[in-house]
C-alpha cells in the first residue's frame, strides 16, 4: 500500500524566478513522495515563459493569505528559501504548530551595503527563529556557518550543504566547442564590466554573455562603448543551457573584489558538469573547496593570460566532472527531507491539523 504523501508548503519571495533555478531543482528532486505548493509574495513578470514545471503556486500579499493557504493545503511542514522572512516564517509556524526548515543562500549570509537593513535585524530574527523547537534546521553553505553562529543560531541547527543543482541535466563528456562564457544575474556584485574588459584583451576569441535582467542595459552600453567585444544574448530557458555550456571551452565567472559577496554559483557546477574549464574571481578561501583544486581562481584579469586562450587541461576537465557531482541535487535532497516528518502519519496518529 502506498504511504500518504507528505505535504510541504514553500514560503518564497519570488516564484517562479528565472535566476533561482536551484529552488525549482530542489522541488523537482522531491519526487512523488512529496506534494508541494508554493505561497509566493511576488511573481516575476513573464516568469512562466521560463518556468518548465512550476509547482502549484499562489500569490500571497498579506499574512492572512498565508494562513488561508496553510488551512487550505494542510501541510505537514513549512520550507523557505532566503533568510529574509525569518520572522514571517516563525509567525506562521507557531500559529499552526508546524515544523519548518530554511535554505539560506549567499546574499543573505554575506554582508553587503545593499542588504544593510537585513544584516542589522538578522541577529535577533535568526536567533529567535532557530531556537524555536519548531525549527528543524537551516541548510547553508559552509562559509555561512560563522555568520549564523554569530547571530545566535545553535550549531546543531546548521546543516552544511552545497548548491542543489540538477547535474544530470548538464552531465556530458562529449567534446566542447570553443570560446568563453559568462552567465547570471546582472548585478554589481558580478562585476560584468570586468568580463567586457577581458574580452577586449582577446579580440580574436569569442566571448558570450547570457545575463539575467537587472543592470543588463548598462552592461550593453559599456560593451558597445568598447567596440562590442562580447556577444550579449537574450535570457534562455534553463533546458536550453546545456547546449550553451557545451558550445564553450571556458566559463569565466567574474565578481567584485570590493563587495566579495558572490557565494557558490550554480553556474560553476553546471559548467563543470558540461565539460567546461572554470575560472572564477578569487574572493575568499572557501571558494577553493567549491571549484576544486584544478579550477582557476584569479585575482586579476592578467592571471588569465595563457589560460583561457588555450584548451582546458584534461586533468581540470575530469576534476570538474567529479566536483560537479558533489552539488547533485538528487544526492543532496536527503539532507533536506531528513529534517521533515518521516511520514504523514506518526505513531501517535495523524499530525496536528493546522489551525
Amino acid at each position: 500500500m502506498d504511504l500518504p504523501r507528505i505535504r510541504v508548503l514553500y514560503l518564497l519571495r519570488n516564484y517562479p524566478l528565472v535566476c533561482e533555478t536551484y529552488i525549482q531543482a530542489e522541488i523537482d528532486a522531491l519526487g512523488s513522495r512529496y506534494e508541494v505548493r508554493v505561497a509566493s509574495q511576488h511573481a516575476e513578470r513573464d516568469a512562466l515563459e521560463y518556468a518548465e514545471n512550476p509547482a502549484p503556486w499562489r500569490i500571497v500579499k498579506r499574512i492572512e493569505d498565508v494562513h488561508d493557504e496553510v488551512r487550505r493545503f494542510k501541510p505537514h511542514a513549512l520550507h523557505m528559501h532566503w533568510l529574509l522572512d525569518a520572522a514571517l516564517l516563525l509567525t506562521v509556524a507557531r500559529h499552526h504548530s508546524l515544523p519548518f526548515t530554511v535554505r539560506a543562500h549567499s546574499f543573505d549570509t554575506l554582508p553587503s551595503p545593499y542588504m544593510a537593513h537585513w544584516f542589522q535585524e538578522a541577529p535577533q530574527a535568526l536567533r529567535e527563529m532557530a531556537r524555536d523547537p519548531l525549527c528543524r534546521g537551516i541548510l547553508a553553505f559552509p562559509f555561512s556557518r560563522p555568520f549564523l553562529e554569530s547571530c545566535g543560531v545553535p550549531p546543531e541547527k546548521i546543516h552544511d550543504c552545497r548548491p542543489p543543482v540538477d547535474i544530470r541535466r548538464f552531465l556530458d563528456r562529449a567534446p566542447n566547442g570553443e570560446g568563453v562564457l559568462n552567465v547570471g544575474a546582472c548585478l554589481p556584485k558580478k562585476d560584468l564590466g570586468q568580463y567586457v574588459e577581458l574580452a577586449a584583451r582577446f579580440p580574436s576569441m569569442r566571448f558570450d554573455l547570457y545575463p539575467v535582467g537587472y543592470d543588463t542595459r548598462s552592461i550593453e552600453a559599456l560593451n558597445q562603448s568598447r567596440g562590442s567585444p562580447v556577444r550579449i544574448h537574450r535570457c534562455v530557458r534553463h533546458r536550453e543551457m546545456p547546449a550553451v555550456y557545451k558550445a564553450h571551452q571556458w566559463l569565466v565567472y567574474t565578481a567584485s573584489h570590493e563587495l566579495r559577496n558572490v557565494g557558490w554559483p550554480v553556474a560553476v557546477a553546471e559548467a563543470q558538469a558540461s565539460g567546461c574549464g572554470v575560472a572564477m574571481a578569487n574572493l575568499r578561501p572557501d571558494l577553493r573547496d567549491f571549484v576544486g583544486e584544478e579550477a582557476i581562481l584569479f585575482d586579476r584579469l592578467d592571471d588569465l593570460a595563457g589560460i583561457i586562450d588555450r584548451p582546458v587541461p584534461p586533468a581540470m576537465r575530469e576534476a570538474g566532472f567529479a566536483k560537479a557531482m558533489e552539488s547533485d541535487v538528487n544526492a543532496q535532497i536527503g539532507g533536506l527531507t531528513g529534517l521533515w516528518p518521516a511520514t504523514a502519519v506518526t505513531t501517535e496518529g495523524a499530525l496536528p491539523t493546522p489551525r
